[in-house]
């Protein structure tokens, strides 16, 4: 093993493949009540040839429906539902100007002087609206909020696209 670390080997598939089994094994035992809350959901889904979300959207289901499609869909579908909430919460201050919205992120503009402020208004409608979703489970959902700014100098470039934005830049000047 000493070796293989200081010769940077790529471990098999085989070994690869174990030591993903070995975390699923830890993962069962560990997590019970999720998992057995996740049979439980695939199962039903199944039977009754539907599985539906907070807000009533729904993805319709049979036998040979995916196992992971269906245990994914509470988590997903129901963030969704959060994030949908926080977004119509936010229409309701005009002072915030909401941008897009990218998987599980809201993206809003405001000068730096009204960071904080916007900042604070953000995490507001994520709490209220985690709360009316959730409010028949029990269950804490903590929001992170991650603030990035951006300056009309620096604008935002992606990693990945960094050195194509460059070559299009030299191509313009």
């Amino acid at each position: 093993q000493n070796l293989r670390n200081t010769l940077h080997v790529v471990p098999s598939l085989d070994e690869c493949t174990e030591n993903a089994a070995d975390i699923i094994r830890w993962h069962k035992a560990t997590f019970t009540d999720y998992c057995n809350y996740v049979r439980r959901e695939v199962r039903i889904a199944k039977e009754q040839g539907w599985i539906r979300a907070l807000d009533g959207w729904t993805l319709f289901a049979d036998a040979g429906s995916r196992f992971t499609q269906l245990q994914n869909f509470p988590m997903q579908a129901n963030a969704a539902v959060i994030l949908r909430e926080a977004i119509k919460l936010l229409s309701r201050h005009p002072n915030i100007e909401f941008v897009c919205s990218l998987h599980d992120a809201i993206y809003i503009y405001c000068h730096e002087d009204d960071r904080i402020a916007h900042e604070n208004i953000l995490r507001t409608c994520m709490d209220q609206a985690t709360t009316t979703v959730m409010a028949s489970v029990a269950m804490p959902l903590p929001i992170r909020i991650k603030v990035t700014t951006y300056s009309h100098q620096t604008g935002y470039i992606s990693d990945k696209g960094a050195d194509m934005f460059k070559r299009i830049i030299d191509l313009l000047t």
